[in-house]
């Protein structure tokens, strides 16, 4: 994994607004969010659970999204990111 090498786990997305990405989004805030062990990996590498998009969203925020969208509803995975999240974010 590139975080191994010295990859910045908070680096911020400057490309254009996209619908699945939004401005100034970390990598925390666009990984999908049924994988655990992704979450705790950025984490553990100093990923920033408070760090904000340019519309004002955390990692918390969008994984609660996802937990909420028709298609994952009931999923326990995605229910676990939103968990840890919670654990580490000062709401």
């Amino acid at each position: 994994m590139l975080l191994k090498y010295g990859a910045n786990p908070n680096a911020v997305w400057k490309g254009e607004a996209h619908t699945l990405i939004p401005l100034g989004a970390t990598p925390l805030m666009v990984q999908r969010y049924d994988d655990t062990n992704l979450i705790k990996t950025l984490l553990k590498h100093g990923a920033d659970p408070q760090a904000r998009c340019t519309q004002g969203r955390t990692a918390l925020d969008y994984a609660k999204d996802a937990a909420g969208h028709p298609q994952v509803i009931g999923n326990e995975a995605v229910a676990k990111c939103v968990t840890i999240l919670e654990k580490v974010t000062k709401v």
